[in-house]
């Protein structure tokens, strides 16, 4: 309650030092505090969520993510610590957490913040620098190691990150059991990304007794937009990339081209759902960079995003947490096809992943200022039919 709701480890005190008077006092019982503590904490976590998901997004939008998040040192040492447990052997005590020397522990970002090296620069081509900051912020990408052997790997490929070539250099293999975990994938992809930040949210549930939706996860950890879909582009050629000198990494932080079109597209949609009185359920977050804009429905299953695909369709579409709910609209889909109007795409996820995704995809001159309007009532008029076709068909879903 205190590491996400962000609470002041005095909160309450006056109250809790009066019951301890009544312990001694014999006028309450150890039960009755332990109970009343119960209830206090039980009554207030639903803030706490709230008030994490809050700041959550207020980090990533500060442009640093989990890793900046004050209880992330002590939800990783506890994740550690429960592996500890599990395979009955202590690798790192809290003392290294929290030691302000040289060998204290930090946390690495598995994926590097601003990857330079061939290695990261082509495992993830089919992601916008935006998506990839997006994405080296993410929970799942953060890992608990020593600052020596965080300065030796830095912005190291994975496969030298998990075991170095090097005579010498120690690497996650040779680490704590959050590092050997990791170092049992022979690659880092978005998909880990996502997957581990799934696990340890299940973890954080688990351990401080908290229930987290399918949806609230998806917000805390901002990187649904991987199993969106997209071309994979031809391999970079390795010869051709050097690490870029004080110039280029200037350049590279400058907003491309087809960011700044859909900046300015998504703006304008924004803007225009907000003048047409809808801000309230379309429009509810800001415009971003990214090629897709989230859409939460207040359904613990699934949320709506729209999506700029490529520079020549236009994409609603329905991401699905679970594969089980996916089954579950699958055995309806013709019933939700006559409702919706329209044919929608259902096979088009990974094979493996658990989320799954639902499309309608047209061709569009998408960033033409001209058919804007045009682009806009196209995107509200199918929310908010594949909304009526949710709470026709799955309503029990819908929590409509």
């Amino acid at each position: 309650c205190f590491c996400i709701g962000g609470f002041q480890v005095s909160s309450q005190n006056s109250l809790y030092y009066s019951k301890s008077r009544d312990v001694l006092s014999g006028m309450a019982s150890l039960a009755s505090i332990a109970d009343d503590l119960d209830s206090t904490v039980n009554a207030i976590m639903d803030s706490a969520v709230s008030t994490f998901i809050t700041r959550t997004q207020m980090r990533f939008d500060a442009g640093e993510g989990f890793y900046s998040w004050r209880g992330l040192r002590y939800f990783l040492y506890e994740y550690e610590f429960g592996k500890s447990i599990e395979n009955n052997i202590q690798k790192v005590d809290w003392n290294l957490f929290t030691r302000v020397e040289k060998e204290r522990i930090t946390i690495e970002h598995i994926l590097p913040q601003t990857p330079t090296k061939w290695y990261w620069r082509n495992a993830f081509r089919a992601y916008s620098a935006e998506e990839i900051k997006l994405l080296s912020a993410s929970l799942g990408n953060l890992l608990p190691l020593s600052q020596s052997i965080n300065a030796s790997l830095q912005n190291d490929s994975f496969p030298d990150k998990r075991n170095p070539s090097t005579v010498g250099r120690r690497g996650y293999i040779n680490g704590s059991h959050s590092e050997i975990e990791v170092a049992q994938e022979t690659d880092w992809t978005a998909q880990n990304i996502l997957d581990r930040g799934i696990s340890l949210l299940g973890f954080m549930e688990s351990r401080w007794d908290i229930a987290f939706t399918e949806e609230q996860k998806s917000e805390l950890l901002h990187v649904s937009f991987v199993n969106y879909g997209r071309d994979e582009p031809p391999e970079l050629p390795e010869a051709e990339i050097a690490p870029p000198d004080d110039n280029q990494s200037s350049a590279m932080r400058e907003l491309s081209d087809v960011q700044s079109r859909r900046l300015d597209f998504w703006n304008k949609f924004v803007d225009y759902c907000k003048a047409n009185g809808r801000g309230n359920d379309i429009a509810v977050r800001k415009a971003g960079y990214a090629n897709w804009y989230d859409i939460p429905i207040g359904s613990p299953d699934y949320q709506i995003f729209l999506q700029l695909y490529r520079q020549d369709t236009l994409r609603i579409g329905l991401y699905v947490y679970r594969s089980a709910d996916f089954e579950r609209l699958e055995s309806r889909k013709d019933d939700i096809k006559e409702v919706y109007g329209s044919e929608l795409e259902w096979y088009t996820s990974r094979t493996k992943s658990t989320a799954k995704r639902i499309l309608h995809s047209i061709e569009a001159d998408i960033y033409n200022p001209n058919l804007y309007q045009q682009h806009f009532d196209w995107l509200i008029e199918q929310h908010d039919k594949l909304l009526h076709a949710l709470d026709a068909i799955d309503s029990i879903s819908s929590g409509r």
